[in-house]
């Protein structure tokens, strides 16, 4: 298995439309879509519904998961929606 060489990143604040833009993006290229969002630990969903900005600690956990997730997919490239 090959590691992705190319990734777009598709990034904006909350709720600008950046999802819907990765995935017409994504279906276009015909490349995987990786949702950012969905790699958070429980612990930071609870934070952010509260209003609490994350740490750099808090965000460790999320960036290995998504390093992780990109790194295993069996796709030469792969467009990521990140906040």
């Amino acid at each position: 298995m090959t590691k992705p060489s190319k990734l777009h990143i598709i990034m904006g604040p909350a709720a600008c439309g950046k999802s819907t833009i990765a995935e017409a993006v994504s279906q276009y290229l015909d490349w995987p879509m990786i949702e950012a969002d969905d790699h958070h630990p429980r612990e930071n969903v609870d934070k952010m519904s509260k209003g609490t900005p994350l740490t750099d600690q808090d965000r460790a956990a999320w960036l290995d998961s998504l390093i992780n997730t990109i790194k295993t997919t069996p796709s030469p490239a792969v467009v990521l929606a990140c906040s």
